[in-house]
């Protein structure tokens, strides 16, 4: 066979093979080969044989994947049949293989003829049976025509370089896809999962160990301590003057409850000590009730007022420090819960009205590779404005979606692709498989089992991982849906000869 050097990148270099010695570095010297590449549901075969001499030994070269990893078999059996046209059977038994892949069995056939070729193959979990076809045998090897062994151009990728790398192929078919909507989505946390927490009392943020703040990121529980104020110094009426003015009228109000039963107190008496003490009280329960904050006994009789959180989540920005005083009313910290989220988008008003319901939502985030993908029962739609926004002719549309693994982060920007009702039947191949080529887009057909093409495409509709191919593919062509970088790189290689040999 032609030797082929392939020189390109050094980590591309690497996964290069030597198969064996290169005995001759001319065409004319060497036996003129046939390659035949099958495909079946569980393997590819990639065979290769000189062509085929009466009574001269016949070495094949036969490299089998399993489509289910698209990797090397590394056991198995493997039976060559030649059937003549009377009935006659040459057969050939291996269980040896040169390395991983790859068999390398001889066979003698006695006759020229035609014979009928196959293959099969029985390993522990798959056996298959490859019928090649027709198959002549020359008397001689003047016999062979010079032009069989003219080959089709193309990017050669070879099949040691696809089992040490993540590579596959897939048949193109039709697939049902869904019309889509996309639009720019800013990622906003819910109303009720979000919390900006204020003080309720002006005082001093503790300092010591049982009266630490919650810093940026910390997840926190409902009612789990957030910080802890301990009174200001100098005030002329703090908190905890007013709590123990509330303890001294409640003591008052029972007090006069049992003076007024002994008709020793009189009624416009009795209703001061009431009112004084039932204004205090509400008060007390309005500071103690405040964002769930919590003031008892003991943290009182210690000085010290809990800011407790309302609710499970993460604690997200924090805008106070250990020892600074602050003011009644004045911003701590924000805590917010992104199991659920809103995503808010502007959808141009063309494209509004094909909005009447929503099949799922595909999300493309910054700075990940896959798509997250929201089934339809993951997402509700909250709003659809009724006014169109003059200066970019779109509307704001809200939905809420669950953010599964908290993926998702507040004040996102991310492209959502809504997708509708309906979908067509369309041949089409996993984004994966596509690459950019001088602003145009282009996939790599697998035409033999080390042979490949750039194809250049039309791409319409998106459904989650798949595009739908308009232009530039055929039912059943191999299109590479992993590896293709390493086949670009393959393609950008000058091809100087082939060290594939065995």
């Amino acid at each position: 066979m032609k030797k082929i050097l392939l020189i390109s990148l050094a980590a591309f270099a690497a996964l290069t093979v030597s198969c064996g010695k290169v005995e001759s570095d001319g065409h004319s010297s060497e036996p003129q080969t046939v390659s035949v590449t099958q495909w079946t549901k569980s393997m590819e075969l990639f065979l290769e044989y000189p062509q085929l001499v009466a009574g001269q030994p016949i070495k094949f070269i036969i490299h089998l994947t399993t489509l289910a990893d698209f990797q090397p078999v590394r056991e198995g059996r493997i039976l060559l049949s030649f059937r003549y046209g009377d009935g006659r059977i040459i057969s050939e038994e291996t269980r040896k293989l040169l390395r991983e892949g790859i068999f390398t069995p001889q066979i003698v056939l006695p006759e020229a003829g035609n014979c009928l070729f196959s293959i099969e193959y029985s390993g522990p979990a798959i056996s298959e049976t490859f019928t090649i076809g027709s198959v002549a045998v020359h008397a001689s090897e003047s016999g062979i025509s010079p032009d069989l062994d003219e080959r089709v151009a193309g990017i050669t990728f070879l099949k040691e370089q696809q089992w040490r790398t993540r590579f596959s192929t897939e048949a193109l078919q039709s697939r049902r896809i869904r019309p889509s909507v996309t639009a720019i989505g800013v990622v906003k946390p819910r109303q009720e999962s979000f919390a900006i927490i204020s003080s309720p009392v002006s005082g001093i943020l503790s300092i010591d160990e049982r009266g630490s703040i919650a810093i940026p990121g910390q997840r926190v529980s409902r009612g789990e301590v957030l910080a802890v104020l301990t009174p200001p110094l100098h005030s002329e009426k703090t908190w905890m003057e007013g709590y123990l003015g509330y303890q001294s009228a409640g003591r008052d109000y029972h007090r006069a409850l049992r003076l007024r039963e002994t008709r020793s107190l009189s009624q416009r008496e009795f209703e001061a000590i009431e009112q004084k003490y039932l204004t205090l009280k509400a008060g007390y329960r309005a500071l103690a009730g405040r964002l769930d904050s919590e003031i008892d006994t003991l943290g009182l009789a210690e000085g010290r007022f809990q800011i407790r959180s309302p609710f499970a989540g993460v604690v997200s920005d924090v805008w106070v420090y250990p020892g600074q005083k602050v003011e009644a009313d004045e911003r701590l910290m924000s805590v917010v819960n992104s199991e659920k989220v809103w995503l808010q988008m502007n959808i141009y008003e063309n494209d509004y009205y094909r909005l009447q319901e929503i099949d799922g939502l595909s999300l493309q985030v910054p700075g990940l590779e896959q798509e997250i993908h929201i089934p339809k029962p993951a997402m509700v739609v909250l709003a659809r404005s009724e006014t169109i926004n003059a200066a970019n002719r779109t509307i704001p549309f809200l939905l809420e979606v669950v953010n599964a693994g908290r993926v998702l982060k507040i004040g996102q920007s991310i492209t959502v692709r809504l997708f509708m009702p309906g979908r067509g039947q369309y041949p089409a191949v996993p984004n994966s498989s596509i690459f950019e080529d001088r602003g145009r887009s282009v996939v790599f057909v697998q035409t033999g089992g080390e042979s490949f093409e750039k194809r250049f495409i039309e791409t319409g509709a998106t459904d989650l991982n798949w595009v739908a191919v308009e232009k530039g593919l055929n039912e059943g062509d191999r299109v590479v849906t992993q590896g293709g970088y390493m086949v670009k790189l393959a393609s950008t290689s000058e091809v100087i000869g082939h060290a594939h040999t065995h």
